[in-house]
């Protein structure tokens, strides 16, 4: 960070204070409550749980330690008083907490932000099953996180 700005390889990124601080550690907003387990273990399934307190739409963002981010889930209007459950039980088992071969313990950030309108996230890729095709991309989730309400937890990984 130099000046007011994030810089991640050839690319900068303005960055105020305050976004900075939701994008990296966990902050709870009063309008979204986001349930995640502290800590998994290496290939652990888990879900993650939401609850809203205001109308809007809902967009999922897991941000991976080495820089690959994820849209889980992108838009889903919600309502005030609603709950929300990712990925769905009915249809999933979970997502899986990862860890690469030479890693012992690794931290991601799962991101909750609830916006007034739709957001374009068309820029990010979906959610795949091939690591591969995650698009390190993470700096462009600042700019979607301007004017909306965002909370974050950490997920802690050990094998």
């Amino acid at each position: 960070i130099d000046k007011g700005s994030l810089i991640i390889g050839n690319h900068s990124f303005k960055i105020t204070k305050t976004i900075l601080k939701k994008l990296f550690s966990s902050n709870t907003d009063i309008s979204i409550n986001l349930k995640i387990p502290k800590q998994l273990k290496h290939q652990e399934f888990y879900f993650i749980n939401i609850e809203s307190k205001n109308n809007g739409y809902l967009t999922l963002v897991q941000i991976y330690e080495n820089g690959e981010t994820s849209i889980l889930s992108d838009n889903k209007q919600v309502n005030n008083n609603s709950k929300f459950e990712y990925p769905n039980k009915n249809e999933y088992d979970g997502l899986e907490a990862y860890l690469d071969d030479n890693q012992n313990k690794a931290k991601d950030l799962a991101i909750a932000m609830i916006c007034k309108n739709k957001k374009d996230f068309s820029y990010f890729d979906n959610i795949s099953v091939y690591k591969e095709k995650y698009a390190k991309v993470y700096g462009k989730v600042f700019d979607m996180m301007d004017g909306c309400n965002v909370s974050s937890k950490i997920i802690e990984i050990r094998r």
